[in-house]
């Protein structure tokens, strides 16, 4: 590859281009390419994490308790809000242009002709940089599905699914029991799989059993209860009690904490600190995009990423939570996305929208956005041309008692938080 060795967007520009498709899924290029990294086996514990919904809380969460328990902890995420960086973690710092490149140049060298997804590319440069960095842990996020999911090229200790719903059918399946086959691939056999769908559907079950993975299902082996003095958590073999009720500790009543806890247990004693450390640790977490809040000109803006139904009726269950007040909406959809859903999912918690383009391959216009709203029930829906104008619009409409929600997809909450001063992969920035 010629590529200028010093300019990180020059690299991620090129391994765009690498292979003719953007998704192409399946373990046998990269396998082959770890092996000739010597990363088959990785030298340190790995938490994978898969799910509809969730994964991004739940990787958080993860790292925010074994860092707090000191370990040495690195994770892998996708998509980004701002920067590439943002993917890659060591110890709660992104990776650096100069180690994403150290890395990619590595992985170009072993990769020779093979043609890698840009996704399998990073995750192989991500898989080397933990590999290097010495660390304990490494959590790694599911891009899309699980079986056949680049990170399902390294083995698991625990396998976390977080949550089964329709999303991605073009890939996954049409059914639920199809979807969670896919993402029931990253069990193992003889290792803990733990389930955070109350409700999942059967073919997770019996691909546990077939290959022999021990399953922990929420609700009949663990689970979350909610307290006046916070949540208490019932593991296998343990409990933590009074643990913070926050909007991410506290999501999908809390079972993506409990995911996380079951996990840590199913490590090992040492590997699930004691109620007061899981409390600090927990705390202050706030995840970008999930459920943030930022006040703005005295008006509450709540930047989420939900882009399916699921994460919809997840999103309008929060906000029933609150007092009722009037709630804009700002949206953006990809196309092959259940727009419809979604408003059916939000129509009695918005008052108003406002549907922008998302100017994407696969990005939804506004005025077909528009429309799919009103058919799913919203009322009061208009458009605006950019993220930029329409929180213009909004800063100005909205009043002190009122608040705004963004969603629809990461192209949204992005530049819809710089248009509110908010860049979070530049913490000295706003």
């Amino acid at each position: 590859m010629s590529t200028d060795d010093t300019d990180i967007d020059s690299w991620l520009q090129r391994l765009e281009m690498l292979h003719p498709k953007a998704v192409d899924l399946g373990l046998e290029r990269i396998g082959l390419v770890l092996e000739r990294l010597g990363l088959t086996e990785p030298g340190f514990k790995v938490i994978t994490v898969a799910g509809t919904n969730g994964k991004g809380s739940t990787v958080a969460m993860l790292e925010s308790v074994l860092r707090g328990a000191g370990r040495s902890v690195a994770a892998l995420t996708s998509p980004h809000l701002w920067r590439f960086n943002e993917r890659v973690r060591i110890d709660g710092r992104m990776a650096s242009d100069a180690e994403l490149i150290s890395w990619f140049e590595a992985v170009e060298l072993a990769r020779d002709s093979k043609a890698l997804t840009f996704f399998e590319f990073t995750t192989a440069a991500a898989l080397l940089g933990f590999h290097r960095s010495d660390i304990e842990v490494g959590v790694l996020e599911v891009g899309l599905g699980g079986r056949l999911d680049a990170v399902n090229a390294i083995d698991p200790d625990v396998a976390i699914v977080t949550s089964v719903d329709l999303d991605h059918q073009n890939w996954l399946g049409a059914t639920r029991d199809r979807i969670g086959y896919e993402k029931a691939g990253i069990f193992r056999p003889g290792k803990p799989a733990i389930v955070g769908d109350p409700d999942p559907p059967a073919t997770v079950a019996a691909h546990a059993e077939a290959i022999g993975a021990t399953l922990y299902r929420y609700g009949p082996d663990f689970r979350i209860e909610r307290r006046a003095e916070g949540l208490d958590f019932f593991g296998m073999a343990t409990r933590r009690a009074a643990l913070p009720d926050t909007p991410i500790t506290g999501n999908v009543e809390g079972r993506n904490l409990a995911c996380v806890l079951a996990a840590l247990e199913c490590m090992g004693e040492d590997m699930l600190p004691d109620s007061s450390a899981l409390s600090a640790a927990l705390g202050g977490l706030q995840v970008p995009g999930r459920f943030q809040r930022l006040l703005v000109d005295g008006v509450e803006w709540i930047l989420d990423v939900a882009h399916n139904p699921a994460a919809a009726a997840n999103l309008a269950r929060q906000l029933a939570s609150e007092p009722r007040r009037r709630t804009h909406a700002l949206i953006g959809m990809m196309e092959d996305k259940d727009s419809v859903g979604v408003a059916r999912a939000l129509a009695e918690r918005v008052d108003c929208w406002t549907a922008i383009p998302i100017d994407r391959p696969r990005g939804q216009d506004a005025e077909t956005l528009a429309a799919r709203l009103r058919e799913g029930g919203a009322r009061d829906v208009r458009t605006a041309e950019s993220a930029q104008t329409a929180c213009a619009r909004l800063r100005a409409a909205a009043a002190i008692d009122e608040r705004v929600v963004v969603l629809g997809s990461f192209y949204v909450v992005a530049p819809a938080a710089e248009a509110l001063g908010l860049y979070c992969a530049a913490p000295a920035q706003r």
